[in-house]
């Protein structure tokens, strides 16, 4: 059975640095899942099993070097999947958290708000430290997130009430001040 690599933020990092030497042409990358809440969160590293990403630009080169590595690094391309969780106008939001010192690599992130809300929609265990993690950063917009939430979850995969319920104790648990019922959740996204 193949191992994966665990990925620590410096491990992440030094893959970055070295695709970017690689790379021959400038390459535009969003990750999502851990390895973008790795990038987003410095200060708290939590090692990813996985880099999830949304763009193939660059990807042959990503998955050549991450193939060769010992254990080799897990590179997902699953735009189709993760698209469904995001807010529309995500990519608006998306910011930039490293830049090869070659300039070639590019990579992004969405923002913290929409990266906590495809966290909500998976919801695994590590999903949501990821998002306890997100919510304590500095300016998180909770008007964005549950909003973005809102709009994403009648077209999400899966049951709406699940989601709306993960949500809503989630949500209660981080912000006690301003309760959400499942009900209302439903009602504001037109379900039920």
């Amino acid at each position: 059975m193949l191992e994966w690599a665990q990925l620590s933020l410096r491990e992440l990092k030094d893959f970055l640095r070295m695709v970017d030497k690689t790379l021959k042409t400038e390459a535009h990358v969003v990750f999502v899942g851990g390895a973008a809440v790795q990038l987003l969160c410095p200060d708290k590293p939590h090692p990813t099993r996985d880099i999830d990403t949304l763009t193939q630009d660059g990807l042959l080169v990503m998955r050549t070097i991450a193939s060769a590595r010992r254990p080799p690094i897990d590179i997902n391309l699953r735009s189709a999947i993760f698209d469904a969780f995001l807010p529309e106008d995500w990519l608006e939001h998306a910011r930039k958290v490293y830049q090869g010192p070659k300039g070639r690599l590019h990579v992004s992130v969405p923002c913290p708000e929409d990266l906590a809300i495809m966290k909500m929609f998976r919801m695994g265990a590590k999903d949501s430290e990821d998002i306890f993690r997100l919510v304590k950063l500095d300016g998180f917009d909770r008007d964005r997130f549950v909003d973005g939430f809102i709009e994403t979850l009648p077209r999400a995969l899966g049951s709406f009430r699940l989601h709306a319920q993960s949500f809503a104790l989630t949500w209660n648990k981080l912000y006690p001040d301003k309760l959400l019922s499942i009900e209302e959740l439903l009602r504001r996204a037109s379900l039920n």
